[in-house]
C-alpha cells in the first residue's frame, strides 16, 4: 500500500494487521480522488475521515494538498498504525487522530460546530448505509461546499438522498462502491447515471 498522488507519490504506507480493516486498493483510491478533484479544490482543505483503519484515504489527501485532517477509528492498532503513517511522510502537525467511536465522534463535532472541506467514510462493508449518512448529516459535519465520499460494498444500497445531502455520483469498481454526495443547495444539475468501471 502506497500513497498514489502529490507530494508523498509513491511513499509506502502500514497496514493495520488483521482482518478488520479492508485497505482501499491503488485503483479505487486513483478514481475516487479524481472524482474529488472534479468537484473539489483540495488545496488548504479540512479533512474528517471516519473508519480511518490506516489512514490511508486522509493522507492522501494531504499528499494532494489539503491542510489538516481528523482521523477517526476506535481501534487501538489502527490509531498507533494511523500515527506512525503519519510520522512516516512528515505530516504528523497536520494530522489529529481520535480513537473513539464514530457515533462519539460526530455528536462531539456537532457540539463543537466543526466543518469539514472533505469528509470521507470506509465503514464495515456490512454496516447500512442510511442511518450513518443520518448521522453525518444531522452533525452538520459537511461544509456548505464540501462534500462527502463513501466507500461501500456494491451489496450496500446508497441511497440517493440523506437531507440534506444528495448523492451526484455513484461508481463502480467491481465489488466496491464509491458514492459522492453534496449539500442539496449546490445539487441543481440532474442525478447522474451510475457508472461502472471494470
Amino acid at each position: 500500500m502506497r500513497i498514489i498522488g502529490g507530494q508523498a507519490r509513491g511513499r509506502p504506507l502500514t497496514a493495520p494487521r488483521g482482518t478488520r480493516t479492508k485497505p482501499t486498493t491503488d485503483r479505487v483510491r486513483e478514481g475516487m480522488f479524481s472524482m474529488i478533484a472534479s468537484r473539489l479544490d483540495l488545496a488548504s482543505a479540512r479533512v474528517l475521515d471516519l473508519f480511518a483503519g490506516s489512514g490511508a484515504l486522509a493522507l492522501e489527501s494531504i499528499s494532494r494538498g489539503a491542510e489538516r485532517a481528523l482521523l477517526v477509528d476506535s481501534d487501538n492498532g489502527c490509531a498507533r498504525v494511523i500515527a506512525k503513517n503519519a510520522e512516516t511522510l512528515g505530516f504528523a502537525a497536520r494530522v489529529e487522530v481520535s480513537r473513539q467511536r464514530v457515533e462519539s465522534a460526530l455528536a462531539r463535532l456537532a457540539e463543537a460546530g466543526r466543518r469539514f472541506d472533505l469528509v470521507l467514510a470506509d465503514p464495515p462493508y456490512d454496516e447500512p448505509l442510511l442511518p450513518l449518512l443520518t448521522r453525518i448529516a444531522d452533525a452538520g459535519v459537511v461544509a456548505d461546499d464540501g462534500l462527502l465520499v463513501v466507500e461501500h460494498s456494491v451489496r450496500t444500497e446508497s441511497p440517493e438522498l440523506a437531507a440534506p445531502l444528495q448523492r451526484v455520483v455513484l461508481r463502480r469498481y467491481g465489488d466496491t462502491v464509491v458514492s459522492v454526495y453534496e449539500p442539496m443547495a449546490l445539487t441543481d444539475e440532474p442525478m447522474p447515471r451510475d457508472e461502472d468501471e471494470d
